[in-house]
Parts: structure tokens; C-alpha cells; sequence
């Protein structure tokens, strides 16, 4: 290719994309309106978001102590309500025991009476007997009053005659 060639074909290449340089230019510049219209909206949002972080840092910090407060007072609710129940159950067991104590005492009671009854028992039973030897000697005896009566009957009626 010859310098006018070159020539000619530079000036053609330029004719043809300087409308496509302007353009490009007109897209570089839109570009930077955007960047900055952009970047604008990026630092806005960026402080509306650390003041939404902060507030809800604020949020979370007083819901934070809010639930200490909360869970330092079930704490001690709890503590109060142990400390009830032990009282409560170390009461209870000394009653148990109480109550374990008296029931040893009845149930040495009702064995000594058990013995007693036992041994009362035997005494009704020679009792009983002794009365059915008593009623067995009371009919001899009557028996033996009859006969001597009889006798006595007889006697006096040979006696009369």
C-alpha cells in the first residue's frame, strides 16, 4: 500500500468512526452521571443504613438488658420459691418423721396388746372351763339335794304310816 493509500484509508476510518467515538464519548459521560448519581445513592443509602444499624444496635442493646432485668428477677423468683420449697419439704420430712415415730410407738402398743389379749384370752377359756366344772358340780349337787329329798320323803311318808 502506497502513503496516499494509507492516507486515504485513515481519513475513511476516522470519517467512519468518529460518529462511533462521539458516541462512545456520550456513553462515557452518561457513564460518569451515573457513577456519581450512583456513588450519591450509595453514600445516601449507606447513611440510612448505619443509622437503621444503630438504632437497631440501640434496639437489640435495650431488648438485651431488658431480658437480663427480666431473667435476674425469674433468678430470684426462683430463688424465693426454692428456698419456700425446701423449708417446705424439710418441714414435710420432719413431719414424716413424726408421724414414723408415733406409728413405731402404736405398733409396740397394739403388739403389747395383742400379748395382753392373748393372755386374757387363755384366762376366759380356763374361766369357761371352770364354770362348766362349777355347773357339772352344781347339777351333782342338785342331783344329790334331790335324792336326799327323795329319801327324806320317803321316810317321812313311812314314817306316818
Amino acid at each position: 500500500m502506497t502513503s496516499d493509500e494509507t492516507h486515504a484509508l485513515k481519513e475513511l476510518i476516522q470519517a467512519e468512526t468518529g460518529p462511533l467515538r462521539k458516541v462512545a464519548e456520550a456513553i462515557q459521560a452518561e457513564t460518569g452521571e451515573l457513577r456519581k448519581l450512583i456513588d450519591g445513592r450509595t453514600e445516601e443509602l449507606g447513611t440510612r443504613i448505619d443509622g437503621r444499624t444503630e438504632e437497631l444496635g440501640k434496639r437489640i442493646d435495650a431488648t438485651q438488658t431488658a431480658m437480663q432485668t427480666g431473667f435476674e428477677e425469674m433468678r430470684r423468683h426462683f430463688k424465693v420459691v426454692t428456698e419456700d420449697l425446701r423449708g417446705g419439704i424439710k418441714l414435710l420430712a420432719e413431719g414424716h418423721m413424726a408421724l414414723d415415730e408415733k406409728i413405731t410407738t402404736v405398733d409396740r402398743r397394739v403388739t403389747s396388746l395383742d400379748g395382753r389379749f392373748d393372755t386374757l384370752d387363755l384366762k376366759v377359756t380356763a374361766i369357761q372351763g371352770d364354770v362348766l366344772s362349777l355347773r357339772v358340780g352344781q347339777r351333782a349337787i342338785v342331783d344329790a339335794v334331790r335324792d336326799v329329798n327323795g329319801r327324806l320323803e320317803t321316810l317321812e311318808a313311812r314314817g306316818k304310816t
